[in-house]
């Protein structure tokens, strides 16, 4: 399979999924996934995926992805991508380790360095790097809101005898809240790896997206992996936004976050945690590691952000 090829299987594949675990929830995500209903195209760029309904209108989606653990670089790439690859480079390197009676400390070791270099990550970056990473996406010097004029005339030309054309956006978001909880009214619950509230800034951003396009598909993953936790399709013509978060229970959410309670003293990328071994059972200690960084300011910005929650 060529590049383009696994490209447009993986873009199908998300909004496939997608569509599939909004419709689950029924009421207005399920309406939304009806009025989405058509033939699918996505071997084709600008827009990526083309749906072609019964009465000939077409929808097209441009797919992108946006993550928590974004590097603050230029281009704000994907620390999450990178770190994935670094994790499947040190599997195949401890393969035939499992072939062994007895992994040797220095296999242990490469797996604690690896493992080390993800909590840095979710130290280093918050929510507010999904907010640079998607407003990247959107309004960067190669943002998809620039294009949306292009995408509307590729579909014209490729549909021209369409009665209307609609366009979305499909996006594919990494990101892990777990440890922090959501409060609704008396309920109180833990977030778990791809659930991510629309916590103010976020519904802020896709509100201000929504009054440029029809639609938006929101895919759900954790930080790392490739499993889709959670879906929204959010119908936005004709300022229907709010209404139609509102009808499926999505609502601006304020967010205390005070940044990672336990701070990592950064020993970098280098350093390899200590270990103890009790038969087949490994310990790892980062005690050493772990610190909570000026309590006292933490205390202080934790009552700021708690009265403003």
């Amino acid at each position: 399979m060529s590049t383009n090829e696994e490209k447009w299987a993986h873009e199908l594949e998300v909004l496939d999924q997608a569509l599939s675990l909004a419709r689950e929830k029924g009421g207005e995500a399920r309406r939304n996934v009806d009025r989405l209903a058509g033939t699918r195209s996505s071997d084709r760029e600008r827009p990526d995926i083309a749906i072609e309904r019964g009465d000939g209108s077409v929808v097209g989606f441009e797919h992108f992805r946006v993550d928590r653990l974004a590097r603050r670089d230029k281009k704000v790439r994907s620390a999450a991508k990178e770190y994935e690859r670094v994790i499947q480079g040190v599997r195949e390197d401890l393969l035939p380790e499992m072939e062994k009676p007895h992994i040797s400390d220095e296999a242990v070791g490469e797996f604690g360095k690896t493992f080390y270099g993800g909590m840095r990550l979710y130290a280093q970056f918050g929510p507010d790097d999904l907010l640079r990473s998607l407003d990247a996406r959107l309004y960067g010097d190669s943002g998809h809101a620039r294009k949306l004029c292009a995408y509307r005339d590729s579909l014209a030309r490729d549909y021209p005898q369409s009665p209307s054309i609609e366009l979305g956006y499909l996006i594919e978001m990494h990101a892990d809240l777990t440890g922090m909880f959501l409060n609704e009214g008396e309920k109180t619950t833990r977030l778990s790896s791809g659930q991510v509230p629309l916590y103010d800034g976020l519904f802020d951003m896709l509100e201000q997206a929504s009054q440029d396009v029809d639609w938006i598909v929101i895919a759900n993953y954790g930080s790392i992996g490739e499993r889709i936790e959670s879906a929204a399709v959010i119908r936005c013509k004709g300022g229907m936004f709010r209404t139609s978060c509102k009808r499926q229970g999505l609502s601006r959410t304020a967010i205390l976050d005070p940044g990672t309670i336990s701070g990592l003293v950064d020993m970098g990328r280098d350093f390899t945690p200590e270990f103890d071994r009790a038969g087949d059972k490994i310990t790892f200690k980062f005690e050493r590691a772990l610190r909570v960084h000026n309590p006292s300011h933490f205390f202080v910005l934790s009552k700021r952000l708690a009265a403003k929650a």
